[in-house]
């Protein structure tokens, strides 16, 4: 029912040149493409975080010695993504699970895009198209370092990025019901990105019908009921998030010293704005001028509904209404309730309704007639990495003084004059471009071309699937046997992406630093020694199977967790005078001359029975194993 749009704009629907069905085949088709142009990772970054919780949760036995895994399998955020993980665990192989579910996130999160798009811009069928190339092709903006709406790993915001943004778009178009079921579901994974993210639909929802921003035909009796079972479905959702995450969580106090050490020593790049980079606040701004001007001329073409335009508005403007409040009640006034909600991380939610209406706007300057906006498309498809935005101001810019010049001047040799200064342009900037992303855009964007563009035939979806499908088994079969034709670099582009690393699916793959030191304490040391490792060793968790005292990634949410976790690390790696990033890395420099006196302080706090040093670390400790890079070295009891 919730495909249903024509109370959403009180009109027949217009003809649409691309089907559900066909959108969906184009989601399937650009997700694989999305995931399998990346480079895949598993067993990396924030893996390290949970897959030792999902061991445990699938053997009760696992590191019973390490703290943080013990503390991590608590009730908390990662429990039910943990137990969902643990349960498809048992039956197929967690290394698979975990890349299955990222091709099927990316495919569902495609799908829910192309329906966003579909729903701004009826009857145009490249729109929809281009808003999910965007979505999956470029990074855009990443203030707060938590606004990825797509991830070449796994993780629980990946995983819960479709129902999040479906519950939003039901929202939008009248669903509340549907908006709070789905929010529920996305929380269970991911509760912030959830719950906030349904609370914003709901909202739009509400403030749409308050406003007359629906279908003009219902009468005040419809309207009351809609906003009767909007109430209902916003009580239901915070019931949902008190009872289930708030009240048996018993959250930290925002206001105490354990609690402000984890925001504003341990992660301040995700809480504090006054650590945000200028250049990412910078990206911002380009971003929302570019959106601004996208909206003022998807309001003004005559094919746009405008109630449909001004409930755009309702979104966008709470969620600068909220990243204002991150800022004031954080830094300036600060307050539990915002603090402890990292309002932030919903820059997602504005980049994907600002990439959603740039679909709009590059498909309307490619195929309108005559052709006057190439020039600004091309420069918008050309936008990568970090500096998309400043590409995305600078199209829309050109876009509108184009405007005011073809009034005045030949419209085809205004054309060319842009052309003439585009391609130097180009060339200057190409340092800006990232070349991984352009080559995911250009497929895609000619995917999407192709769709939008050959009759309804079976070659309109056949070719692409049968393309894909091909591209899939090659990857497949090289992986079982590397075919020497696609070696050593003889094919461009395919080569890359037959490389060995480049894709890493298992533990066993992905070499990182120390990889040879956990094999050695795997297959020879005792399965109940705790070690004390470097502050990047995470991952010998998962390597090596074994317990470790600390490392800078794995922290638990509970304020217990919190401190025990800043008093291993002071304890094993030192004092710093950093915060965040600055603070791992002088620890890492640090680690690299650790004092015995240090080791043996790790052994008799913390029962560790073994250290990993650098190869170079001078130690009068008994060698038990060591490489070009790094030694284990036994500890002794304590008296």
């Amino acid at each position: 029912p919730a495909l249903d749009q024509d109370r959403l704009t009180g009109e027949k629907p217009a003809p649409v040149t691309i089907s559900l069905r066909e959108l969906l085949i184009f989601s399937i088709v650009a997700g694989l493409l999305a995931t399998l142009l990346r480079c895949y990772r598993y067993g990396f970054d924030n893996h390290l975080e949970q897959l030792p919780l999902i061991f445990r949760a699938m053997d009760d036995s696992y590191l019973a010695g390490d703290y943080f895994v013990t503390a991590g399998s608590a009730y908390g955020p990662r429990t039910y993504y943990s137990a969902l993980m643990a349960s498809l665990g048992s039956v197929i192989p967690l290394p698979v699970v975990f890349l299955l579910l990222t091709c099927g996130a990316h495919i569902l999160t495609t799908f829910v895009t192309c329906l966003m798009g579909r729903t701004m811009f009826r009857g145009n069928g490249l729109a929809p198209l281009l808003g999910a190339v965007f979505v999956m092709g470029v990074d855009s903006i990443a203030i707060g370092q938590a606004s990825s709406l797509r991830s070449w790993h796994l993780t629980p915001q990946t995983l819960a990025m479709p129902a999040a943004l479906m519950a939003f778009w039901c929202g939008f178009i009248g669903r509340p019901l549907m908006c709070a079921l789905l929010a529920a579901g996305a929380a269970f994974i991911h509760p912030t990105v959830g719950l906030q993210t349904g609370l914003i639909g709901l909202g739009t929802a509400g403030l749409a019908t308050l406003l007359g921003l629906d279908d003009r035909r219902r009468t005040a009796t419809a309207r009351i009921f809609s906003l009767v079972m909007t109430a209902l479905a916003m009580a239901g959702l915070l019931a949902y998030a008190y009872f289930v995450w708030i009240r048996p969580l018993a959250p930290a106090d925002a206001e105490s010293d354990v609690f402000s050490l984890y925001i504003r020593f341990r992660v301040p790049h995700h809480f504090i704005p006054s650590t945000f980079a200028v250049a990412d606040w910078a990206a911002l701004a380009a971003f929302l001028a570019a959106l601004a001007l996208s909206w003022k001329w998807w309001r003004a073409d005559p094919g746009t509904h405008r109630p449909l335009a001004w409930r755009y508005l309702i979104p966008v403007g709470a969620l600068l209404a909220i990243l204002a409040g991150g800022y004031v009640f954080v830094e300036v006034w600060p307050s539990k309730l915002w603090t402890a909600a990292q309002v932030f991380r919903l820059v997602f939610l504005l980049k994907w309704l600002g990439l959603v209406l740039l679909g709009g706007t590059v498909a309307r300057w490619l195929t309108a007639k005559p052709a006057d906006g190439w020039t600004s498309g091309l420069i918008t498809l050309l936008g990568t990495g970090v500096f998309q935005p400043f590409f995305m101001l600078a199209a829309h810019l050109i876009a509108g003084l184009g405007t005011i010049l073809r009034s005045r001047f030949y419209g085809p040799g205004l054309n060319l004059l842009f052309v003439a200064l585009l391609v130097p342009a180009i060339g200057a900037m190409k340092t800006l471009v990232d070349g991984g992303e352009l080559r995911i855009m250009g497929l895609l964007v000619a995917i999407a071309v192709w769709f939008a563009v050959i009759p309804h035939k079976w070659p309109r979806v056949g070719l692409p699937v049968l393309a894909t499908a091909a591209l899939l088994a090659i990857v497949i079969i090289n992986r079982l046997q590397p075919i020497p034709l696609l070696a050593n670099g003889r094919v461009p582009i395919l080569s890359e992406l037959l490389a060995p690393d480049r894709h890493v699916i298992t533990l066993d793959q992905g070499h990182a630093p120390g990889d040879a030191a956990a094999a050695f304490a795997l297959a020879n040391l005792p399965a109940e020694a705790v070690f004390l490792t470097p502050p990047q060793f995470g991952r010998f968790r998962c390597t090596a199977r074994r317990a470790i005292v600390v490392d800078v990634i794995s922290v638990t949410f509970a304020e217990e967790g919190i401190g025990e976790w800043y008093r291993r690390s002071i304890d094993c790696y030192g004092d710093v005078d950093g915060t965040g990033y600055a603070a791992c890395r002088q620890w890492v420099e640090a680690y690299q001359t650790i004092p015995t006196e240090r080791v043996l302080l790790a052994g008799r706090r913390y029962g560790a029975t073994y250290a990993v040093l650098h190869a170079h670390t001078p130690t009068e400790l008994p060698v038990v194993y060591a490489d070009e890079s790094y030694k284990i070295v036994g500890i002794p009891p304590a008296p």
